[in-house]
């Protein structure tokens, strides 16, 4: 266990919002009165210099809010100038300062995406040999969109892995936008294979080349999976193909399976040995085959505990007993439920425990507990030990039990405003202990997810989808 028990800075970043509750609710009545306008906000009525001006000013600045809004609701009128605004090499000139790394371009390309307009193609064929890598990267995307086959091709094949990984990438937008055009795909479903056994130093290509394969063409895609250069426990990148084929509902063979499932087992401590157990485990839930739950109970004695890819399995093997359990996704469930009742008192009891102990472990894994205290997530804190007994994660309860202590005998409060005011006058001694805590709950053992899905089987009839 790591621990500095050094108190946070509260001169910068997210400390100084946490102990200065002004600073949020300026920012919440700001953002509010913006959203104001932006709803009476009257496009037709903006002259074409002034979205010349919108345009003009992605040369200093990033597309952040509230400038995604305004060209969103600007539509097809901001197109032109976003064209014009290709012929411009200001926009090739890299962002500096705050805005840095990135390109004016790459903005350009994103508001232009949804649109595709042909003119782009003459523009960007232009920058496919340009000698910045960065630059060649950011349009190597869009040809997919403008279904221009041959450019696509070229670009697949730079010599920088980043370019071919985002040429990988505009084909899944593409496909997203329903802009793959059928000639297109069959055109580019060779190039996209090849990269399939990508040999290079970025994996990533390989797992966009599995993704996008598997939606150009399944059929194919399940044919070449199981090619036995690639269907292997020898193939270092198994997991993506397996990945793909999970996630876009390519059923493989289930003997096959099986007979992979046995030649993983001495690679279960590893993390994508562990992850492709896990996939394949999934494979067979999914297809509800006989002997699915006998895997799924076997598997989880193949790792030591604590192992990287012993995680995984841990998971998958929970994951596919909800799946034989007719559980799809039991957080969606909860999640669906609560945003129709609009209260945590009126889910049932064990949506309730899960939905606690969901929200304050996601709060705590992505910014600790200061966070999770200080947003909406901790109004149901004070039901948060309750819920941790309740999922059979002790240990976590533990640790909970002590961040809850910090507020004293009052506890935090149910409401937002007043919990964030508990936390500014927090001393420094309390600031560092919570610190310390969000520490310490990274290091139990327990895996929280795994005890969210158990619970979720134990109680089934709450986490069926339409419940």
């Amino acid at each position: 266990m790591s621990s500095t028990n050094k108190p946070p800075d509260k001169t910068r970043g997210f400390w100084q919002w946490v102990k200065n509750p002004w600073i949020r609710r300026r920012a919440e009545h700001d953002a509010a009165d913006l959203e104001a306008n932006l709803e009476t906000f009257d496009p037709d009525q903006l002259s074409q210099e002034k979205i010349d001006q919108f345009v003009g000013d992605l040369i200093k600045k990033k597309l952040e809010w509230p400038m995604p809004r305004i060209f969103d609701r600007l539509g097809a009128r901001a197109v032109p100038s976003l064209l014009r605004a290709l012929d411009d090499s200001l926009y090739l000139q890299p962002y500096r300062g705050r805005y840095a790394p990135g390109l004016p371009l790459e903005s350009l390309i994103r508001l232009l995406e949804p649109f595709a307009p042909a003119e782009m193609l003459g523009r960007l064929v232009e920058l496919v040999t340009h000698k910045d890598a960065k630059i060649r990267r950011a349009v190597a995307g869009m040809f997919g969109h403008l279904a221009a086959l041959d450019v696509w091709l070229t670009v697949s094949r730079d010599p920088d892995e980043d370019v071919q990984r985002y040429a990988l990438w505009g084909i899944d937008s593409a496909l997203t936008a329903k802009r793959v055009t059928p000639e297109f795909a069959v055109g580019a479903l060779d190039r996209v294979i090849e990269l399939v056994d990508h040999s290079g130093s970025d994996s990533d290509i390989v797992r966009a080349a599995a993704k996008v394969a598997a939606r150009l063409d399944p059929a194919r895609a399940l044919t070449e999976f199981l090619n036995l250069k690639r269907f292997t426990a020898n193939n270092p990148r198994l997991y993506y193909l397996l990945k793909a084929a999970n996630e876009h509902d390519i059923q493989l063979p289930p003997d096959r399976v099986s007979l992979l499932l046995i030649e993983l087992r001495p690679k279960a401590d590893e993390y994508f040995g562990g992850c492709a157990i896990g996939y394949l485990l999934l494979q067979l839930a999914r297809q509800k085959t006989d002997d699915a739950r006998r895997w799924a109970e076997e598997v989880n004695s193949w790792s030591r505990p604590g192992s990287a890819g012993g995680k995984y399995i841990s998971r998958a093997a929970a994951d596919a007993l909800a799946l034989l359990n007719g559980i799809n996704n039991p957080t969606s469930v909860v999640l669906r439920r609560l945003e129709t009742v609009r209260d945590v008192d009126l889910l049932t009891a064990p949506q309730s425990a899960y939905y606690v102990a969901w929200i304050l472990d996601a709060e705590v894994c992505n910014g600790g507990f200061a966070q999770y205290f200080v947003n909406s997530s901790g109004d149901t804190a004070g039901r948060a030990v309750s819920a941790f007994e309740t999922i059979g994660s002790l240990g976590h309860a533990a640790i909970v039990r002590r961040a809850v202590a910090l507020f004293g005998k009052q506890g935090p409060a149910t409401d937002r405003e007043e919990r964030h005011d508990q936390l500014a006058k927090m001393s420094a001694k309390q600031d560092a202990e919570m610190n310390q805590l969000a520490t310490e709950y990274y290091d139990v053992p327990e895996d929280v997810t795994v005890k969210l899905t158990n619970f979720a089987n134990q109680h089934a009839e709450h986490f069926r989808d339409g419940v």
